[in-house]
């Protein structure tokens, strides 16, 4: 299937105006539409932390260099520990770039969270994650939930929101997730975290409708915040195929 992709690496908190920096050349974990679109994490020279998304290629890198201006908060609200933040600005040639932004914070100061965060401008729409670096994993198992959100990218494309479960076992690094809304269903039980970095990554999964055929998926996040509290990351089909899906996640334990 041919669709346009994009995800950006800027981060956005409650109270925070986002901002870039010249970044590294992105990692690609798996690539579509002749290389356009990409699976793949950056990490900014200027920043410690990760981003893991769904992206073209080509703007991830722009919107990386900090070149998104007239930042306006559109909405916002907040929850318990979760929020949601909806922004606007501006693209290097002049097009419009939207961020809807569902994260939770870690600690009282919101200086530790997961973000989630959905962006659209004129090539299209994607996911990316990203949240404070993990700096030393737990010991035995745990369990996170959240927010999911998982897209059918067909010709009129929907996006269903819903619950995610992630479960890790520390000690071995051995994860599963499983991410459900109304009509669609991801999972993996094959995935294993770097209980050094947080990262994970799988080509085991599969995504789908509920009721019908799953497709193969790859998955890839981190675990983030100082002692692991939370959880994010996004999820995509083949994107070169007939039918396809993706989305995210965000979670705490």
């Amino acid at each position: 299937m041919k669709k346009a992709v994009i995800g950006t690496i800027l981060v956005f908190t409650v109270s925070g105006c986002g901002g870039g920096g010249t970044s590294n050349s992105p990692t690609i974990l798996q690539s579509y539409e002749a290389g356009e679109t990409a699976l793949l994490r950056i990490k900014p020279a200027t920043s410690n932390q990760e981003y893991t998304g769904i992206a073209n290629v080509k703007a991830a890198t722009e919107l990386a260099s900090g070149s998104i201006t007239g930042l306006v908060v559109t909405g916002s609200s907040k929850s318990g520990d979760w929020y949601a933040v909806n922004r606007s600005g501006v693209t290097s040639d002049g097009g419009t770039v939207t961020f809807e932004t569902i994260g939770v914070n870690l600690n009282s100061s919101g200086s530790e969270y997961v973000s989630r965060n959905a962006i659209t401008t004129d090539a299209g729409f994607g996911f990316v994650v990203t949240g404070a670096p993990l700096q030393q994993a737990p010991s035995g198992s745990h369990s996170y939930t959240g927010y999911t959100e998982i897209v059918d990218a067909g010709n009129s494309p929907v996006r269903e929101t819903g619950d995610v479960t992630f479960n890790v076992n520390f000690n071995t690094g051995a994860a599963s997730v499983t991410g459900a809304t109304t009509n669609y269903v991801f999972s993996s039980t094959n995935m294993t975290v770097d209980t050094l970095s947080g990262n994970f990554y799988t080509a085991n999964g599969k995504i789908g409708r509920r009721s019908g055929v799953q497709l193969d998926a790859n998955i890839a996040g981190a675990v983030y915040g100082t002692t692991g509290l939370g959880v994010g990351g996004v999820v995509t089909s083949d994107l070169d195929a007939d039918v396809g899906y993706f989305g995210s996640f965000a979670a705490v334990r």
